[in-house]
């Protein structure tokens, strides 16, 4: 992270500024139980000079985004199905392999699909 990061000017601290503030940052983040809406939203960046290198991030945060991420993920895995079995749909019927077969292939059951 430099100095034109996304963190303002007053969350960038140097190495010897993050080591005395180090506890009293800590239990404000602590104290914090709501995410904020961006991961670096309460974020301090932390590097000698003020230029980065590590962020201490709120942990409810931290915990928020991986949720994000996490269904996110689920998100594309199923759109990847979804295009996989519209393209599966439209080969001819020779070509076309069963449903459940596609669905065994996938590595799903049935009941997965019910979900």
């Amino acid at each position: 992270m430099s100095k034109s990061a996304a963190l303002p000017h007053e969350r960038q601290l140097g190495t010897d500024q993050a080591r005395t503030d180090l506890s009293k940052l800590v239990a404000g983040m602590r104290r914090k139980r709501k995410p904020s809406k961006g991961l670096l939203d309460d974020a301090y960046g932390i590097g000698a000079r003020r230029q980065g290198g590590a962020l201490l991030i709120p942990e409810v945060d931290v915990v928020a985004a991986m949720h994000r991420i996490e269904h996110l993920e689920e998100e594309a895995e199923e759109l990847a199905i979804a295009l996989l079995l519209r393209e599966r749909g439209g080969e001819s019927s020779a070509e076309a392999i069963p449903l459940e077969d596609l669905v065994a292939e996938l590595g799903f059951s049935e009941d997965d699909l019910k979900r």
